[in-house]
């Protein structure tokens, strides 16, 4: 990994990254929320820590940019995609700096996908 000077350290990030398995979650989305997500809806629980900066969903497409201030850094996240009224398909670019971070920071790329289940239970 790039800007990493410990090697071993370097070398632990990459296997674990590379071993890392899918997440699922389940999240019930109601229609007002799908009118207007939430960063929960793509992202997960995010504790209020990251807001968009634009979010556009609109003709089947999804483009929108986000920063997170998790404790000691900020992660800028553009995210874009297509959508159905049964699925979604996103690819998320992320860049982080934190000066706790061996090299200040790093830059991931991740790929998300998810599916209607179903009418959400009470």
């Amino acid at each position: 990994m790039p800007g990493i000077k410990d090697k071993a350290l370097a070398a632990q990030i990459t296997s674990s990254m590379k071993n890392a398995k899918a997440t699922d979650f389940t999240h019930c989305v109601t229609p007002a929320e799908a009118e207007k997500p939430s960063s929960e809806m793509f992202t997960a629980k995010t504790n209020g820590q990251c807001k968009y900066d634009d979010f556009r969903m609109a003709n089947g497409k999804i483009d929108a940019t986000m920063t997170c201030t998790p404790e000691g850094g900020t992660m800028k996240m553009a995210m874009n995609g297509s959508y159905s009224s049964t699925a979604y398909d996103m690819t998320m670019n992320m860049v982080t700096s934190n000066a706790q971070m061996p090299g200040g920071g790093m830059s991931m790329k991740a790929h998300t996908k998810g599916a209607r289940t179903g009418v959400c239970k009470a």
